[in-house]
């Protein structure tokens, strides 16, 4: 994914997955086709949270920890429902930090040894958007590879794959 380059370095210097999506658009021309990148990286862009949301869980859990507070599987439960919803709100944005006090707040962990973490996050949010960022560029290019797109009917038309395995040739659409 060397193509993805400049928006890996945006994302990594914003941390904002927003802010990289136009040179991520920039990036996948020539890579796959520009119907599917439109349609894949902005989805990917306002989705693809999944980072967000096992770091904010298990940040909780470490808070927990430090406190000497043992959690009930119903809390650990909620903290990971909590913090999937909350990172399905932060869309696109820097330092979604904020919902990690919702996190603590739901289970009655103290927020005041946020600070723990607030060290080190700015370096972590980076990190975890650049990453999403690389991944959408990644689904778009293996969804471009997997559907072949008539640049000129502007319909999916079905790509059939031929291929040998010993002496015996297959072919699946």
């Amino acid at each position: 994914m060397k193509a993805m380059l400049p928006a890996f370095m945006t994302s990594l210097g914003t941390a904002s997955s927003g802010a990289a999506l136009p040179v991520g658009l920039q990036c996948m021309e020539g890579v796959a086709d520009s119907r599917v990148t439109k349609f894949v990286l902005p989805l990917g862009a306002s989705t693809n949270m999944d980072g967000n949301a096992l770091y904010e869980a298990v940040a909780a859990i470490f808070m927990a920890q430090i406190n000497g507070i043992e959690l009930t599987l119903t809390e650990v439960v909620t903290i990971s429902i909590t913090a999937t919803l909350a990172s399905a709100g932060l869309n696109a944005v820097p330092a979604g930090l904020v919902s990690m006090l919702v996190i603590l707040e739901t289970v009655g962990l103290p927020v005041a040894d946020i600070k723990t973490i607030i060290a080190v996050d700015w370096l972590l949010d980076r990190i975890r958007t650049a990453i999403c960022t690389m991944a959408d560029g990644l689904v778009a290019s293996a969804v471009g590879h997997m559907v072949n797109l008539d640049p000129f009917e502007g319909e999916l038309q079905e790509k059939e794959d031929t291929y040998k395995i010993g002496n015996c040739v297959h072919t699946h659409l």
